[in-house]
């Protein structure tokens, strides 16, 4: 078949195929294909064609030929997945439109039929999720295990796309086969119902603060030793903003002077210390209508500690898939190389006390490594790398 003779073929099978004209689409087609001389645009409308003249097997065979070839070609998985659902084989049809939908995120510009069978594919594919997540329900409620817990609930939402998987992400120092955990069971921690206890004390203490703003500073500031990129809307943000007892593993003197009480609670607290790094103890300020944007900690050696002191309605914290609100002398600790964020939709400020504590999964062997760590780091020449979040 020359040149000139496939492309006459092609319009002639085309303009059977527009005219409804199927049998005599298929027979042009398929003397293309026969001569060798058919490419995946023109299978995939041999496939369409086949698929309406209820010839599920041809189709399938062709389009999976198509799919063989071009494994992200849209039409092919969108075709296939239509076949998939006229024989009611729901899973490969969702298979196969999400597959679609994931090739078309990375993609612009598509053809208007293409969008349009996008569409449909994904109201197929949340009709089947609907459908799945209630058999599945159903199918525990039945065996007694209607609830498996906090995990497992979170497993099935991130199953059904309606959350996504956390990683912890940090930015500087991953230490590997630690558990990324949002919020620790607080009775891991044996000396949370004292520091809770002397929450009252160290509220006591923040009131003499709370007149005095300026007596605050951004939490994250510009430090001209590293790029600032990556820290969007947080840098010099005076909506989020700290008051240091410690800093970077140093005793802020006056301010702890002032502070005595809330130093004296925090002595039995298993602060992570690493010399001129960790830990930072301070007051955090949240403005009235202030959002905190989504953001990973530094190192996952260390989990971050909040005693809510004064907190007004409407104050919000989510860490990875979780959000809780913040009540007043409830402490938690939290991994913050899990995306996090923070909003205050209240007409009030927000204050928590924030600490850092060693993660207990770690050894002490493993503590005194990771603070060397670090302390050669910072030795090894220019100015010692600080840790805003």
């Amino acid at each position: 078949m020359t040149d000139n003779e496939l492309q006459l073929a092609i319009n002639a099978a085309v303009a059977a195929h527009k005219a409804g004209q199927h049998a005599q689409a298929i027979a042009r087609f398929e003397s293309i294909v026969s001569a060798g001389r058919a490419d995946s645009a023109i299978l995939i409308v041999l496939a369409a064609t086949y698929r309406t003249v209820k010839q599920p097997r041809q189709a399938g065979a062709t389009v999976d030929i198509v799919l063989r070839a071009e494994p992200t070609n849209i039409r092919a998985l969108l075709l296939k997945g239509q076949l998939a659902a006229d024989q009611g084989d729901t899973r490969t049809a969702s298979g196969h439109f999400l597959g679609a939908l994931r090739v078309a995120a990375r993609l612009s510009d598509l053809p208007a039929d293409v969008r349009e069978d996008l569409l449909r594919a994904e109201v197929y594919c949340n009709t089947q999720t609907d459908q799945m997540e209630r058999e599945i329900q159903a199918a525990l409620a039945r065996s007694g295990r209607a609830s498996a817990g906090e995990r497992f609930d979170e497993a099935l939402q991130i199953m059904f796309g309606r959350a996504v998987v956390q990683p912890q992400k940090p930015q500087y120092f991953h230490f590997p086969r630690l558990a990324p955990i949002p919020f620790f069971d607080a009775s891991e921690f044996q000396w949370l119902p004292d520091l809770e206890a002397q929450a009252g004390a160290i509220r006591d203490e923040l009131r003499l603060l709370v007149s005095d703003q300026s007596a605050f500073q951004p939490y994250v500031e510009t430090y001209s030793a590293r790029p600032q990129f990556g820290l969007d809307k947080m840098v010099n943000n005076a909506s989020w903003s700290a008051y240091y007892l410690i800093r970077d593993g140093e005793v802020v003197a006056e301010n702890a002077k002032r502070f005595s009480r809330t130093m004296e609670a925090l002595a039995k607290v298993p602060l992570s210390k690493i010399p001129g790094r960790s830990p930072s103890v301070l007051f955090s300020r949240l403005a009235p209508g202030a959002h905190i944007p989504p953001h990973h900690g530094v190192i996952n050696t260390r989990l971050i500690g909040h005693l809510p002191l004064i907190v007004p309605e409407g104050c919000e914290f989510r860490v990875g898939n979780e959000r809780r609100a913040w009540q007043e002398r409830k402490a938690w600790l939290f991994d913050d190389t899990i995306e996090h964020e923070a909003w205050n939709r209240s007409d009030q400020d927000r204050y928590i006390l924030i600490f850092e504590v060693w993660r207990p999964e770690l050894t002490q062997e493993e503590r005194d490594a990771v603070a060397t760590l670090f302390t050669t780091v910072d030795a090894h020449g220019g100015e010692p790398q600080k840790w805003d979040i």
